[in-house]
């Protein structure tokens, strides 16, 4: 079962498999939000849900930490329309920036 862990000192959340890293997810943070630019899944690892894994992980631990969520990468921008009950992550005045809004249809 992989493992999510903050890496601080990196700024990325990394996904281990058996002690190995099997990904990452870069983020930026600026005051109470956390923007999340890049994520990157190793090769032998595509296709196995570790992106899924990596991306639930690190939303759930910006609720818990009740941050605003900028979706920057594609990959979670795209997770987040898929799965709308993370929408209320995104700050509202945001959500068209991202081109997202309820049950992740694009916003006008």
């Amino acid at each position: 079962m992989p493992v999510v862990r903050h890496n601080p000192a990196a700024s990325q959340f990394d996904i281990y498999d058996n002690g190995v890293v099997a990904g990452y997810l870069r983020y930026r943070m600026e005051g109470s939000e956390i923007w999340f630019l890049t994520t990157t899944i190793m090769p032998r690892y595509q296709g196995k849900d570790f992106e899924t894994e990596l991306i639930r992980s690190v939303l759930d631990d910006a609720h818990h930490r009740r941050l605003g969520v900028l979706p920057f990468c594609p990959e979670v921008r795209k997770f987040i329309a898929g799965n709308p009950q993370y929408l209320q992550l995104v700050p509202p005045a945001q959500l068209g920036s991202f081109k997202l809004g309820p049950a992740g249809a694009p916003t006008v």
